[in-house]
């Protein structure tokens, strides 16, 4: 007899689909690797109060954070953005276009000299990086991106991210 009859096949698609990315207590079922990696971001944006930015080696810049987020799935990125943006490239997940963004993209600006992850807050895009102003401490930020892939404050304007979008990595 064999199979499971009629379904069967289906069966094991939803059962794999209902337990992959299911984060313990916080109701998301992430499917994609893209959107596991987007949640994933998101919740060490919740919790990590480490300091962020560049220039000591005490502190976590943009592409250490991206380098992390990879690590927990088992993902070898280099450290520099720029080695991230090669990395993608020599791997066949990399692109200009900046019209297809997925939750879990790691979007790369300006020679690259920056880059974080795109996620969906449920109402627009945005990307969380690593960012540092030289009146505060680094954090983890979220800032909503455009169609073209400009950063932007919450209220809209582009001031304080001049860096021009480079491109996309897709894991």
């Amino acid at each position: 007899m064999g199979g499971g009859g009629i379904g069967g096949g289906k069966d094991d698609d939803n059962e794999k689909t209902t337990k992959i990315g299911e984060w313990a207590g916080e109701g998301v079922v992430a499917v994609t690797l893209g959107e596991q990696i987007a949640e994933h971001a998101k919740k060490q944006q919740r919790k990590d109060r480490r300091r962020y930015g560049s220039g000591a080696d005490s502190l976590v810049d943009c592409s250490k954070f991206t380098q992390e987020i990879a690590k927990n799935f088992n993902i070898q990125l280099p450290r520099t953005a720029a080695d991230q943006m090669k990395w993608f490239k020599e791997n066949g997940k990399f692109s200009l276009d900046p019209s297809d963004f997925q939750a879990g993209d790691q979007l790369f600006y300006t020679d690259p000299n920056h880059t974080g992850i795109v996620v969906d807050s449920g109402r627009i895009f945005g990307i969380i990086h690593a960012t540092i102003n030289a009146h505060q401490r680094g954090s983890l930020k979220f800032n909503p991106i455009d169609s073209t892939g400009q950063i932007h404050n919450k209220s809209g304007s582009t001031t304080g991210f001049p860096n021009k979008f480079a491109g996309r990595g897709r894991y």
